[in-house]
């Protein structure tokens, strides 16, 4: 059967985008979109995604059964980046005849993944160590922490697990473990 086609595949409704900052090793989100062509929707190279680093994503068409113009879905898992840098991925549908569309999906920067904090100074713990007083731990930090856990313990067993670094001092509970007062 042949089929007179010169016009290229259609994206149905607004692209997805895909624009962000994401690290390297980061997935960008799936994606779904409705496609449509005059001709028949099945064939190699119907629809791929182009990621802007070399790689290029072939999408499943589905159903695999065509109905003249009618829109069909296409799928993508999405795309981990290797490389930093800035990527315009784009949406590239080509029909058995040879039409195509190319329609940009957004801009994509990745970036480095933040490196781990590091303690460089000692813990110290200052204040006076009496009952009702409050004790404070600090320490100092390479990188940009953004939260901080402090653990304060007495006796081998926890008091206080969060990120308030002080601690104020009440009298210890003498009646043993499982006591009551």
């Amino acid at each position: 059967m042949t089929y007179e086609d010169s016009t290229p595949p259609l994206l149905v409704g607004s692209a997805p985008q895909v624009s962000g900052v994401i690290t390297v090793g980061g997935r960008t989100p799936s994606l779904s979109m409705m496609i449509q062509d005059d001709g028949p929707l099945s064939g190699l190279n119907i629809a791929a995604i182009e990621w802007g680093d070399g790689q290029r994503d072939q999408l499943t068409v589905t159903p695999t059964a065509w109905i003249p113009a009618a829109p069909v879905k296409v799928d993508s898992g999405g795309h981990i980046f290797t490389s930093l840098g800035s990527f315009t991925p784009a949406l590239v549908l080509t029909d058995l005849a040879g039409n195509a569309t190319r329609t940009s999906l957004g801009t994509i920067t990745v970036k480095a993944a933040p490196k781990a904090p590091k303690r460089i100074s000692p813990v110290a713990i200052s204040g006076d160590p009496t009952v009702g007083s409050t004790l404070t731990c600090s320490a100092t930090f390479s990188g940009d922490p953004t939260t901080i856990s402090y653990g304060w313990f007495r006796n081998d067993r926890s008091v206080k697990v969060g990120t308030d670094a002080g601690l104020t001092l009440r009298a210890p509970n003498r009646m043993g473990v499982g006591g009551s007062r």
